[in-house]
């Protein structure tokens, strides 16, 4: 990322954040942020540290098709450190690069670095895509028509790409396509990744994780709002949490800021919960992920010593 793109993120992510915080009742912020009850948020926070320990032994599980093991403890560190340069440093160099770069650094082998961590975000956003499917009916939320249509061909892309991957043929031609340097990355990195999928043990346990992951993640949502005594219920954070996730995927701001507040309050609107509320409940999820990404930080300045 250079730095006119950062400088774009970011002025981005001001502007909205101002636009917000402009609307927003001061009086009532400040009620909420008195009001927070601090051992329900610490329960979202156990949740989201589970929820990374989960993370981690997903990894550890499709590292190990490639023959590789590496202790739980040793990617739990990347993991957290990973965090850190995701919502601290406005860089080129995302979480997922300097995951991929200590495991390659540590067996030597950059193609294995890249396509585990694919592995792990690719079956965790086909998880997370399907919660609101599965939860729509039950829910109270309005899902915008265009939005319903992007998420089923954001899950069928998936599905495709998996079957791309798995069938080694298949996965062939498409590589064809690319030039010969990206071919050949692609090669080795699509190779490791139809190795996992064709792997019945490391894929069940993959998804399993992925499942029980996702489900920290609204738990612990779900705690955030029970902090703030917004009445939410958890199968209507179902539907708004993997929405609002996949909306900061889009890389128009600095790591997702004003765009997931904007979601939030987008979303919670059909529920009764006002803008001011839905802003408070979204920079205190926010809250928890800083607070991992600060021991990441802590982590990587003492990483010789460690």
């Amino acid at each position: 990322m250079k730095f006119p793109s950062i400088l774009l993120k970011s002025f981005v992510s001001l502007a909205l954040l101002a636009m917000l915080f402009y609307q927003a009742e001061w009086d009532e912020l400040r009620r909420l942020a008195v009001s927070v009850d601090w051992f329900l948020m610490a329960v979202g926070l156990f949740c989201v540290t589970a929820g990374v320990a989960l993370s981690c032994f997903k990894w550890q599980i499709i590292l190990r098709v490639d023959g590789l093991d590496c202790p739980l403890f040793t990617l739990v560190r990347y993991y957290l450190i990973g965090t850190f340069f995701n919502n601290f440093l406005p860089t080129s160099i995302g979480g997922d690069a300097v995951r991929a770069y200590y495991i390659s650094r540590e067996f030597g082998r950059s193609s294995v670095g890249v396509s585990s961590i694919l592995a792990e975000r690719l079956s965790g956003l086909f998880v997370l895509a399907l919660f609101p499917v599965a939860a729509f009916y039950p829910s109270s939320v309005s899902i915008p028509g265009s939005v319903q249509g992007v998420l089923g061909c954001g899950l069928a892309g998936l599905a495709l790409l998996a079957g791309i991957l798995a069938l080694p043929v298949v996965r062939k031609r498409w590589l064809r396509l690319l030039p010969y340097r990206v071919r050949n990355v692609m090669e080795h990195v699509a190779g490791s990744l139809g190795r996992y999928l064709r792997d019945t043990r490391c894929l069940t346990i993959v998804i399993l994780c992925s499942i029980l992951f996702n489900g920290l993640v609204i738990i612990a949502t779900w705690s955030v709002s029970a902090a703030l005594s917004l009445d939410l219920r958890m199968v209507d954070l179902m539907v708004i949490v993997p929405l609002v996730v996949l909306l900061t995927m889009i890389p128009f701001s600095l790591n997702g800021l004003g765009i997931r507040e904007g979601g939030y309050i987008f979303f919670l609107a059909d529920l009764g919960v006002g803008s001011t509320e839905a802003l408070s409940f979204s920079l205190l999820n926010y809250l928890l992920v800083l607070v991992l990404g600060i021991v990441g930080g802590g982590l990587f300045a003492f990483r010789r010593i460690l």
